[in-house]
């Protein structure tokens, strides 16, 4: 029983991962379309808003929705740290390659290390300051500081809205484990992710603007637009998050970061063949060495973690 558990959990975690490596594949091709960075930033938080109510209600009643109390100051971190990723990683996807973007996203992993440090206590070792290393070295080759070959395609201003996606990836992982240690619902946090970032990212862009571009987009397009902004709500936001927040009910995070392993490597292939973005070679071994980084330091963790538990039953 609970094998089978296990083994779901893993399925639902890598459908994730293959779900959310779509995110800069459909932010992109909207932005073809012509909608600006804050009307695409409000389609994935309208899905969140829209589409998980409907869920949490159906599965778990109208009860569902209700967060507790010790829960509220987490849950309101929570849709601020989603509304700072939304608008983040669409300027970012809009100023880089996509292989590039979900790779330095992909590495909130390291900053989750010293958030869980001062959070939940989680002790620094020297193997997870050595992955940070590593992962350095592999970020950096990966924008490649070491030399040209990029073709210009690296931005500063990309490289920052990058890194601000990657640190509120950070937050929104952590608040989201709070708020659910609290006893919220998943699908329930999922919805208030969304409500949060639709409420702040519409402060910021004004939503008759919004509107404006939707309809005129949607005109120059002839409708088309609709089938890319389905696949960015329908896929990269609506069945990453579900089977997301579900593999985390099943088995512990180390496995579920490990299934993520596969959104940089798909998007980097989605980023090649849907848009012909080609990466120079020193790139691709950065991607390989953030990759195996990640592998490595979660394989480690999780022998630490057997080892620790026999060491308590043996006593």
């Amino acid at each position: 029983m609970v094998k089978s558990k296990k083994t779901t959990g893993l399925i639902m975690a890598c459908t994730a991962a293959l779900a959310w490596s779509t995110f800069g594949t459909f932010s992109t091709l909207l932005s073809g379309y012509g909608l600006s960075e804050g009307t695409i930033s409000l389609i994935s938080p309208l899905f969140l808003l829209v589409g998980f109510t409907i869920v949490a209600i159906i599965s778990s009643g109208i009860g569902s929705m209700k967060i507790p109390r010790k829960a509220l100051v987490f849950l309101f971190l929570d849709g601020g740290c989603s509304a700072l990723y939304n608008y983040a990683c669409v300027q970012a996807y809009a100023n880089l390659p996509i292989g590039i973007v979900s790779t330095v996203i992909y590495c909130n992993l390291f900053a989750l290390i010293f958030i869980c440090r001062i959070v939940f206590k989680d002790p620094i070792t020297r193997q997870k300051l050595l992955a940070v290393g590593m992962a350095l070295i592999g970020v950096m080759m990966v924008v490649n500081v070491f030399g040209a070959g990029s073709e210009g395609s690296i931005t500063a201003k990309g490289l920052i809205w990058a890194f601000l996606a990657m640190l509120a990836w950070a937050g929104l992982m952590t608040n989201e484990k709070l708020v659910m240690d609290r006893g919220g619902d998943p699908n329930a946090v999922c919805a208030y992710e969304g409500l949060f970032s639709v409420i702040i990212i519409g402060i910021a862009s004004s939503p008759v603007a919004v509107a404006h571009n939707l309809s005129d987009v949607f005109i120059s397009s002839g409708g088309m637009v609709l089938l890319p902004i389905l696949g960015f709500g329908l896929i990269s936001t609506m069945t990453a998050y579900f089977f997301y927040m579900h593999a985390l009910d099943r088995v512990v995070p180390t496995y579920v970061q490990i299934c993520y392993t596969l959104d940089p490597a798909v998007s980097c292939l989605l980023g090649l063949i849907v848009f012909g973005q080609v990466l120079a070679p020193i790139q691709i071994v950065g991607i390989i060495v953030v990759l195996v980084t990640v592998i490595w330091l979660q394989i480690y963790e999780n022998k630490r973690e057997s080892q620790i538990a026999k060491a308590k039953a043996a006593e």
